[in-house]
């Protein structure tokens, strides 16, 4: 992946909660309701300050692997992943997923 690309992954409870959103807007559209219209704008300003929000959390981190001294071919080895914050503000609730195969 480039620098500056991101990529955005769905969950199964954001494509709920997408799909509910929708759902509410289109019976908001047929019914005429302005209490829908009102949901529906606060649904969808939440799903909006939710992306903002987690894109200012991992802009600005750097991301530096560290080997160990030595490394051989087809041997497992460890890295140490140094996270470095050039922002002012701290970031919150960052998962790093270790896989082992």
């Amino acid at each position: 992946m480039k620098k500056g690309q991101f990529r955005v992954k769905v969950t199964k409870a954001g494509a709920i909660y997408i799909f509910l959103t929708l759902f509410i807007g289109v019976a908001a559209v047929n019914t005429g309701n302005n209490m829908l219209y009102l949901i529906t704008s606060f649904m969808l300003a939440v799903m909006g300050l939710s992306g903002l929000s987690s894109f200012i959390n991992l802009l600005g981190l750097e991301f530096v692997f560290c080997p160990k001294e030595e490394i051989y071919a087809q041997k497992r080895t460890l890295f140490v992943l140094q996270i470095r914050n050039k922002k002012c503000l701290p970031s919150l609730f960052l998962g790093i997923d270790t896989k082992r195969e």
